[in-house]
């Protein structure tokens, strides 16, 4: 079946990296940069199809001069840059489309976060696609650079794409920020198996002071005269 406007990019065909968030779609992706998850057209600011692309704020092929538009056509392996309501930066492949079906990647460009000592916990791990218990330690990315991994230790990078560790855990990759969340995405190959690990920001509860009793007058004043 021909698919019109479907593309294949010549001499700048670029595989999507691994740490971009993978979205499937029967009937083509309707998505909320706003919100950061699939949505209904309705509330839509993206659309993706076999036939084009479509952002309310705006996209531009990588391959393309000239300033961002509504619409694009549809190349599949062709970086998109996108931009949403807020002026946040998206980028954007479409890996694959076969009728309506499409497989979109997306990556939410951040600043670097601001100084400060983070936490993050593994929520959810994948082994070639199915769910396995997230046993991976907890990850603590520390204000001066240096990171802690369960017993492993070493020094990390940031950008506005996403957090690289040194060490034995850089053969993972760049971990992609979570588009829906606060958080981490780690994709990475161990032998011909592949691997994703979900980490999320742990924030420690305040621990709150027990409200003291208003003193009485008499103890108040004796505690001044004591002062005195």
């Amino acid at each position: 079946m021909r698919v019109p406007f479907l593309l294949l990019a010549a001499g700048v065909l670029l595989a999507a990296p691994a740490e971009a968030e993978l979205f499937t779609a029967p009937r083509g992706l309707s998505f909320s940069l706003a919100r950061g998850t699939p949505s209904s057209r309705e509330e839509a600011d993206l659309e993706v199809t076999a036939r084009g692309i479509w952002a309310r704020h705006g996209i531009k092929r990588a391959s393309r001069t000239g300033a961002p538009a509504t619409r694009e056509v549809a190349v599949l392996g062709e970086p998109y840059e996108l931009t949403d309501g807020a002026g946040g930066k998206w980028r954007l492949w479409l890996r694959a489309a076969q009728g309506e079906r499409v497989e979109v990647e997306l990556v939410r460009a951040r600043p670097p976060a601001p100084l400060g000592d983070r936490v993050f916990r593994a929520v959810a791990v994948t082994i070639d696609g199915l769910p396995a218990e997230p046993t991976f330690a907890p990850l603590t990315l520390f204000a001066d650079g240096r990171y802690r991994l369960g017993t492993g230790r070493g020094r990390y990078a940031l950008d506005e794409a996403g957090v690289t560790l040194d060490g034995v855990p850089g053969s993972w990759g760049r971990a992609t920020y979570a588009v829906n969340g606060e958080g981490l995405v780690f994709r990475f190959l161990r032998g011909q198996v592949a691997w994703e690990v979900r980490y999320e920001r742990y924030h420690a509860p305040v621990a709150l002071r027990p409200a003291r009793k208003p003193q009485s007058t008499r103890a108040s004043s004796a505690q001044a005269g004591a002062m005195q």
